[in-house]
């Protein structure tokens, strides 16, 4: 009503809404309607909506509005609204009229900014009829749902190329690098083989001439009389080693 009223009283140009931004952390959560009161009774139902461009003049014009959502009053809402003519502040920086074509119910948001510009300069004849807004992308879901993930079935029907082939030449000189490369990374491997192995003989032939060292520098007692060996308990017996003394 406000704005019929503004756009017969100024003269408003032809919008199209470019983008709408609330700041409500549980927008997902809860499916409660709630209204936009000072627009002609409509529901706020926020998410994929589609905006009609209206021309009523030439003038490039921008609008920002500041919109605060009434709570549900009810499902009579049309008689609650009108009885109790609830209003909210907004400013217009210049008039206009669009229509909302809401789709998704969602809960109550602190506030919205709407940013309005002209999409034409020139006043088209009323001839000209408006282009179609219900034409749905493909992939996209056909009841406007934001929400919805869009449909990925039809990556099957795209034709994927597999790219120009390669000559022949090209083929064989890349068949002999990766041959070259091969063979240089198995001599590597065998070179690293090869230390491994040689330092491991090199740890085992210390270790014998360690053990043959200690064997010769040992202190050698000789026992002659036997009967030490049978008096001599098994713990002291144990420590006993046999040695060639030849």
């Amino acid at each position: 009503m406000i704005l019929n009223n503004l756009v017969k009283s100024t003269g408003a140009t032809n919008f199209v809404i470019q983008s709408v931004r609330h700041n409500c952390p549980w927008h997902r959560t809860s499916f409660t309607p709630y209204y936009f009161p000072f627009h002609m009774n409509h529901k706020l139902r926020t998410g994929s909506f589609e905006a009609r461009q209206k021309t009523y003049g030439g003038r490039l014009m921008i609008m920002r509005r500041v919109l605060r959502e009434q709570p549900f009053l009810g499902w009579n809402h049309d008689t609650r609204i009108k009885n109790q003519k609830l209003q909210t502040p907004f400013w217009v920086v210049n008039s206009c009229l669009f229509n909302f074509s809401f789709s998704v119910p969602v809960p109550m948001i602190s506030f919205y900014d709407v940013w309005i510009m002209d999409c034409e300069t020139n006043t088209p004849s009323s001839s000209v009829q408006e282009e179609s807004t219900t034409a749905i992308p493909q992939g996209k879901a056909k009841s406007g749902k934001w929400w919805k993930p869009e449909v990925k079935r039809f990556t099957s029907v795209i034709i994927k190329s597999k790219g120009s082939k390669k000559s022949w030449e090209k083929k064989v000189e890349e068949r002999k690098k990766l041959e070259i490369a091969k063979r240089l990374q198995q001599q590597m491997r065998d070179q690293v083989a090869e230390k491994k192995r040689q330092e491991r003989e090199r740890q085992e032939e210390k270790k014998r001439r360690y053990e043959e060292n200690l064997k010769k520098n040992e202190i050698v007692q000789v026992i002659k009389n036997t009967e030490k060996l049978r008096r001599m308990k098994k713990k002291d017996l144990r420590k006993l080693v046999k040695r060639d003394t030849n």
